[in-house]
């Protein structure tokens, strides 16, 4: 017999937060699903949610008894739910399967009520994985979670922790344009560890919809026997993988649940997303990326304290690379599949921003008393050689794209990192005195900053143009994340005794 999973919740005509968008996300993840409705709500002219109508909790347990003989039950989902009897008949039910429990009316309508709040924190105790946001944590159990950054486990009160699996979120801050859009962190806790922190970014205006989105996504890979960690993981791949669609009602943007069930892996741009290439390979790289970004030389840069020796090494190394870079960027403009004149202006200009990147780093060494012919005579470090093949090896054996996508994480990498470090000397009054604000002005200029503008649209066209499938995307996204790790190595150079002469 096929398994089936079940949501039990209340029916939302907007989609947003009910059995809706719940059986939507088990159909695209290719499972039969079924849901027992608990109430009927609807959403006021504020944005406010109210029930409408509520089902008896006798009828919900009947329903519920209907489905749990029947069919073969390979996990359940608990969401909105505003009744306490219901929720306390939950929490007395005999489940067979796993259970999760999102109790997103907290965040819907902040029902604060004493009887609401102790139901929700016995149903949890018997659930294998909940989701709560930081202020629900607070508000069931009287704690003060401010931050997710500092979160202890241990920290968290005895009750909670009789949950084995535990994904909390930090709480959406609205904008002054009335979207909640800003970065959502997420973290994972299981079996008394802090397994994997999340960071993402989307642009739709009900954050409650993809909440709910990413607890039935987390369901749909629990159901197919995967660990927690690894079902919470796909779960944020899956979410990253949907696209806005603007036909919905003004007041609600929807998510695109049919992405699976398209050829094209990569959603088409938008006004809202210009650029969902690189945003998806941003979201699949994760932590890699900031650490990349954020990496502790490019911190010592911009306060000036890195070891003058440790900088020169890296300028030679990098000199190096860049030689190789040009040559990648050559055989692009050769491999060219748009215009051969958008090709070679846009190629040109990226190559240009190298010849100028070279000129600037023997130019930076002759001012530490490195010359010229000393630099070009250093010995290649072995993490350079291994970079500046791997992307030669991509370049030559692979696709147009896969080469673009080889280069990308340098280009696009410096092109943040410049800007993020520049304005990090700023603001410590660091930057008229430090030492290495050529490469600061370098990598926050103009030039520097139209090549990466450059080289992120000639990307995303080509991506729009190929309209590539789910497998190639997979192979793209291991470029990415591969020369990304070959920067952060590049960068632990500067840590290294100097291979200068």
């Amino acid at each position: 017999m096929a398994s089936v999973v079940i949501t039990i919740s209340c029916s939302d005509p907007t989609g947003a937060v009910g059995i809706e968008t719940d059986i939507k996300t088990f159909q695209s993840l290719s499972l039969f699903s079924t849901g027992i409705t608990t109430e009927v709500i609807s959403i006021d002219e504020d944005g406010k949610y109210r029930t409408e109508h509520r089902i008896h909790a006798a009828t919900v347990k009947k329903l519920l008894d209907s489905v749990h003989d029947k069919y073969n039950i390979s996990a359940i989902k608990i969401g909105y739910i505003s009744d306490v009897a219901v929720l306390e008949m939950l929490a007395d039910y005999d489940f067979k399967s796993p259970v999760l429990f999102d109790p997103i009316m907290l965040s819907c309508n902040q029902l604060a009520s004493a009887d609401i709040q102790q139901s929700i924190r016995k149903l949890i105790q018997k659930c294998v994985f909940t989701c709560l946001s930081t202020s629900e944590v607070n508000l069931l159990y009287n704690t003060e979670l401010k931050s997710l950054k500092d979160l202890d486990y241990d920290s968290l009160p005895d009750e909670l922790r009789l949950c084995p699996n535990i994904l909390i979120h930090a709480t959406t801050q609205t904008g002054t344009d009335g979207s909640e859009n800003e970065n959502i962190t997420d973290v994972f806790l299981n079996n008394c560890n802090i397994s994997t922190v999340f960071n993402g970014h989307y642009e739709i205006r009900d954050c409650n919809q993809i909440r709910s989105t990413k607890s039935s996504a987390l369901l749909a890979f629990l159901s197919d026997n995967l660990d927690c960690e690894t079902s919470v993981i796909r779960a944020f791949s899956y979410l990253e993988g949907l696209t806005l669609s603007n036909d919905g009602p003004v007041a609600n943007i929807h998510l695109n649940h049919g992405w699976l069930t398209s050829t094209r892996a990569v959603p088409l741009p938008t006004a809202k997303t210009p650029f969902p290439f690189t945003n998806i390979l941003f979201a699949r790289a994760g932590k890699i990326w900031d650490d990349y970004i954020n990496h502790p030389v490019c911190q010592q840069i911009a306060l000036g304290t890195l070891p003058m020796q440790g900088f020169c090494n890296y300028l030679c190394q990098d000199y190096h690379y860049l030689g190789n870079y040009a040559r990648l960027h050559g055989l692009a403009i050769y491999k060219g599949r748009l215009s051969p004149v958008e090709e070679l202006k846009g190629n040109s200009v990226i190559l240009s921003a190298i010849a100028s990147e070279m000129d600037n780093h023997l130019t930076m060494c002759e001012n530490f008393g490195i010359q010229k012919q000393i630099v070009l005579g250093s010995q290649e470090d072995f993490v350079n050689t291994a970079y500046s093949r791997y992307i030669l090896d991509v370049g030559a054996s692979g696709s147009l794209l896969e080469l673009k996508v080889a280069a990308y994480s340098c280009l696009i990498g410096y092109g943040y990192m410049g800007r993020i470090m520049y304005q990090k000397a700023v603001e410590s009054n660091t930057i008229e005195d430090n030492p290495f604000k050529r490469w600061l002005a370098q990598y926050s200029g103009g030039e520097f900053w139209n090549a990466v503008e450059t080289g992120r649209d000639l990307i995303e066209t080509l991506i729009t143009k190929e309209a590539i499938g789910s497998v190639q995307l997979e192979r793209l996204v291991d470029i990415f994340i591969q020369t990304t790790k070959f920067e952060i190595s590049f960068f632990n150079l500067a840590l290294l005794p100097s291979s200068t002469p």
